[in-house]
């Protein structure tokens, strides 16, 4: 499994925000996944924590999980699986990514004494520019030239799939939710930097001060104008929030001044908040996947070098060399491996450090 180089997405935060609030969820699946929302009481939705959930191989960053009762009853449960992957351009093998999560999603299940296997239901959005109808796992092998005999014995299911960007402009007007609705037309039309500028009134129609920041920084991280730029154009057009918004436009600049995050008096702070942003996910990124493989190793340590590669998305090259020195028996060599090439150029607190060095003590007091 191909990973794709990870980057800076303000898609990726926003929607997590916005999909973090119940009442959004809510509104997302009566308004698009109405099915669903029949045979589901919504009121009893919970956010699941992911990290408890699967706690040695988190897969996806920014995944986000509710678990809801069935309508008319108190025992079962089904799972939402609310899966959030920005992609510049589709992604043939999404339903492999998927399918794993919700194996693994089960198999956890599967080892809690008392707990009956409940449904998982993922929920795939995307808002590319290209169209895009991801394939099932069948489909994905449906030209094989053996696969009418060997189609029984491949696993497949399917998703609620979403193309916001490809959503009809008046249905996402009908969203009764502001903020919602804010957020979904301008991740909707993000694309459309002309287009977009016609539904400012619609966007930025939020009283709520916190709202309001938070939609004109994504606006402002998505649109293809400096702000200063943006501002301009806004002295022409009339909205019910134009003062507010101009205010907040007029913060923003000064804050990213007053902490460095701008770029050049031209770019404005968009780049700069980029950057900064970029930087600490990156970081982040990196030393989860080093905890990821450290866990790996641990606990299943016949995993081949490309199993560790595929679960972790760490090069290849760098887990050979990284599984050579553990059988090796060279303790110290291991701790400044990890330190030196794994984790270079990341800044770590002593106590997060003394977490990897642990991992890396029990590993190799399984080899001996």
């Amino acid at each position: 499994m191909k990973k794709q180089k990870q980057v800076f997405q303000p898609d990726d935060r926003i929607f997590r925000k916005m999909m973090e609030d119940k009442e959004n969820v809510k509104a997302y699946l009566e308004h698009f996944f109405p099915k669903i929302a029949q045979i589901a009481d919504l009121n009893s939705l919970r956010q699941e924590n992911t990290s408890s959930l699967l706690p040695d191989l988190k897969l996806f960053l920014s995944d986000i999980i509710y678990r809801c009762r069935f309508r008319g009853s108190e025992k079962k449960h089904f799972y939402f699986s609310l899966l959030f992957e920005h992609k510049s351009a589709p992604d043939k093998h999404v339903a492999i990514q998927v399918g794993l999560y919700v194996m693994l999603m089960m198999h956890r299940m599967s080892r809690l004494n008392g707990q009956e296997i409940e449904p998982v239901v993922p929920l795939v959005f995307y808002n590319g520019k290209d169209a895009w109808k991801p394939q099932t796992l069948k489909q994905l092998f449906e030209k094989h030239p053996h696969f009418e005999k060997l189609q029984t014995y491949i696993p497949d299911f399917t998703f609620l799939f979403k193309d916001i960007a490809r959503e009809p402009i008046e249905r996402l007007l009908d969203i009764q939710l502001s903020y919602f609705r804010s957020l979904l037309l301008s991740m909707a039309l993000k694309h459309q930097p002309d287009l977009i500028l016609n539904y400012i009134t619609v966007i930025f129609d939020l009283k709520d001060k916190e709202q309001l920041r938070s939609a004109v920084v994504y606006f402002l991280a998505v649109i293809e104008r400096s702000p200063r730029e943006f501002m301009d154009e806004l002295k022409n057009i009339e909205f019910t929030t134009k003062a507010e918004t101009m205010s907040t436009l007029e913060m923003l600049l000064e804050q990213g001044r007053q902490e460095g995050l701008e770029i050049g008096i031209q770019k404005g702070i968009k780049e700069g908040i980029k950057e900064g942003l970029e930087k600490g996910i990156k970081e982040g990124q990196k030393k989860e996947r080093v905890l990821n493989l450290l866990k790996l190793r641990l606990n299943f340590p016949k995993l081949l070098p490309g199993q560790l590669s595929d679960f972790t998305g760490i090069s290849l090259k760098k887990i050979d060399q990284f599984c050579d020195i553990m059988n090796s028996g060279d303790l110290e060599r291991g701790i400044s491996f990890v330190r030196e090439e794994l984790l270079l150029d990341i800044s770590m607190l002593e106590e997060e450090w003394a977490l990897y060095q642990q991992l890396i003590v029990n590993i190799y007091s399984g080899i001996e």
